[in-house]
This record gives structure tokens, C-alpha cells and sequence, in this order.
């Protein structure tokens, strides 16, 4: 895996043909097979999550600045079905993280109740035992208060409370772990798990680390796309109506005119009519 990185970055600084002899070379264009399709609209997935779990593998095609360039301004860019290809692969990509976020969800929510219910299993014993013990020792001093035996009466009760302060103890620490169990979440964008609540050094390490940073990225370029295509058919949507408009618009203009040359002949007629009559 290393081997292919090193050689990857070769190829994109020196070209794949960087071991060939000058006149063994030959030019590539935007077009060939071996150019990286992906990175002339905008990146290559696969750049973007290398040495991560969610490594896409090395891209053996050309990535290469310049042909970009020359794509971008060739006026062929965006009929050839290339920017399509571009988008659905992230979009295939966002769908998977996002079932892998649901699943996460789901594994993390059922991890909380299991350990709930192994710790409330653990826990309740020892407070049931120390609820048994508090009632024996009280119903014990009830006993010797009974039979006037003051001192020993309260001695029973003060171990009671002892027993009392245990028990709130154990609840205490029960309610601690439980708590601490929930205290993970899912990521949102890349699907990591994460502690809630955690050093401000550790969040930021993950907010920067490069499996986020690539999902994020593909988040944003697929809403800029969104924005883009709204916006597109928005400016349609004006021109059509605007179009529209100037129909109508030339319609009426026309009714007008064919309502006034009727009433200049029927106007001439009259005239015709009274002259004969007269």
C-alpha cells in the first residue's frame, strides 16, 4: 500500500511515463482512458480518505493539473457525462456513511441497554441486601426500645443509618456508571463514534483528522451542487415566465390593433352608407 502511495505521488509529480526515454513519451489529453475522470470536474475521491478506515484504495489513473485545466476550459465539459458520473459516486458515498451512522446509532443504543441492564442486575442485589439488613436492625430496635433497652435500641439504629448511607452510596454509583455508558455518540458526518463531552484537543483532532475532513468535503461540494442546480432552474423558471409575459404581452398589443382597424372600417362604412343615402 505504501509502494502505491510513493508511486502515485510520482506519477502526479512527474507523470506516468517519468521512466520513459524522451521519444518513447507521449502527449496526453483530458480525454484518454488513463486520465482520472473524477479529478478533472473537481477531486478524486480516493485522495480523500487514504490510510483511513474508509480508504477507497489507491487510484491507478492519472491525476494530473494541468489536463484538468484543459477540461474545465474545453467547451466539451459538462456534456460528456462526466460531472454525472462525479456526483452519483459521491452521493453512492454519503448514502453508505450515513447507513453506517444509522447502524452505529443502533449498535450504541443497544450496547447503553445492555449495560444498563447487566449493571442494574449487579447493582440491585447489593442494594437489596443492604434494604434487608436496614430492616432487620430496625425492626431490632423496635425490639429493645420495647424492653427499655435504650442504649442498645439506638445503637441498632445508628448502624441502620450507616447501612442507610451505604445503600444511597451504591445507588449513587449506579446512577455514575450508567451515566458514564451514555456518554458516546455517533458522528454526524463521518460516522465515528465520540465521547461526549471530551478534552477540547481530542475533539479537535477528529474535526481535523483526514476521514471527517473527506466527508465533509463531499458534503459541501454535493450541497454546492444542489444550490447550483436550484439556482438554475430558478433562472428558467423566470425566463419561462418571463416569456410568457412578452407573449402575452404581444397578444393583447395585437388584439388591440385588430379591435381599432375594425373600428376605422365599420367607422368608413358608415360614412360610405350615409353618402349614398343622402
Amino acid at each position: 500500500m505504501a509502494k502505491d502511495y510513493m508511486a502515485q505521488l510520482l506519477d502526479e509529480m512527474m507523470g506516468r511515463g517519468r521512466n520513459l526515454a524522451p521519444n518513447e513519451q507521449k502527449d496526453l489529453n483530458w480525454d484518454d482512458e488513463s486520465v482520472c475522470k473524477h479529478y478533472l470536474v473537481n477531486y478524486c475521491p480516493n485522495e480523500l480518505f487514504t490510510n483511513t478506515k474508509a480508504d477507497l484504495g489507491i487510484c491507478r489513473l492519472i491525476h494530473d493539473d494541468k489536463l484538468a485545466e484543459k477540461y474545465r476550459a474545453s467547451p466539451k465539459k459538462g456534456t460528456l457525462g462526466y460531472e454525472d458520473k462525479f456526483m452519483r459516486f459521491l452521493q453512492d458515498m454519503i448514502q453508505e456513511v450515513d447507513r453506517r451512522i444509522d447502524r452505529g446509532r443502533g449498535r450504541l443504543e443497544a450496547t447503553k441497554q445492555v449495560a444498563a441492564n447487566t449493571m442494574g442486575a449487579k447493582f440491585d442485589d447489593r442494594i437489596r441486601d443492604l434494604a434487608d439488613k436496614i430492616e432487620a436492625l430496625v425492626k431490632e430496635a423496635e425490639e429493645l426500645g420495647g424492653q427499655g433497652k435504650v442504649e442498645e435500641a439506638q445503637l441498632k439504629l445508628r448502624l441502620s443509618d450507616q447501612l442507610r448511607k451505604d445503600r444511597d452510596g451504591v445507588i449513587a454509583t449506579m446512577e455514575s456508571a450508567v451515566q458514564q455508558e451514555k456518554q458516546l455518540e455517533v458522528c454526524q458526518t463521518c460516522g465515528a463514534f465520540l465521547i461526549v463531552g471530551d478534552a477540547q484537543q481530542r475533539i479537535d483532532d477528529h474535526l481535523s483528522g483526514k476521514q471527517h475532513v473527506g466527508y465533509a468535503r463531499i458534503k459541501q461540494t454535493l450541497k454546492e451542487e444542489e444550490e447550483k442546480l436550484a439556482k438554475e432552474l430558478e433562472e428558467r423558471r423566470k425566463a419561462r415566465d418571463g416569456g410568457r409575459e412578452s407573449s402575452r404581452g404581444k397578444s393583447e398589443k395585437s388584439d388591440r390593433k385588430d379591435v381599432s382597424a375594425r373600428d376605422r372600417d365599420r367607422d368608413r362604412d358608415r360614412c360610405v352608407l350615409f353618402t349614398f343615402q343622402f
